[in-house]
């Protein structure tokens, strides 16, 4: 694999909020398919890691070219759900971690990130809001070698 992959995180449990939040919509469309939207925007290499046996993804991500994951452990966390991706990404230049939930990502921004990851002497570039780093962020895919 060259260039970047994308990942998007979508196997949360939702406890807090007592309902799956990547079913919840913004803008016409669930948060779930929009953000795997916006991943395959940025690469045609897209993997999306979801719930065990949750009907309602599938039907989500209908005719988008995204390999499903399905994580068994969800429990673990975000973790767990990228050592599940490890062996899918690790020989990508540059992978590009997304998370589901936030509504008002644009694909604007994922192509500054994979810019400034390109440029960057570490290959990483992270989202910055306030004194918080976070997602979505660039990290080489070698990071991923040797895990999953």
């Amino acid at each position: 694999m060259t260039g970047h992959a994308a990942v998007v995180l979508a196997a949360g449990c939702s406890q807090r909020l007592g309902q799956p939040k990547q079913l919840l919509r913004a803008g016409g469309e669930t948060l779930l398919r929009r953000s795997v939207r916006l991943a395959l925007e940025t690469s045609p290499d897209t993997l999306v890691v979801v719930l065990p046996q949750h009907p309602r993804f599938e039907e989500e991500l209908h005719g988008l070219p995204a390999q499903r994951l399905r994580n068994p452990t969800p429990g673990l966390g975000i973790g767990g759900s990228l050592s599940l991706a490890a062996p899918h990404v690790h020989s990508a230049a540059r992978v590009l971690v997304m998370i589901c939930d936030q509504p008002t990502l644009r694909v604007e921004h994922l192509h500054t990130l994979l810019g400034a990851a390109a440029a960057a002497p570490s290959g990483c570039a992270a989202t910055v809001l306030g004194d918080t780093i976070g997602v979505p962020a660039v990290v080489p895919g070698s990071w991923f070698a040797g895990t999953g």
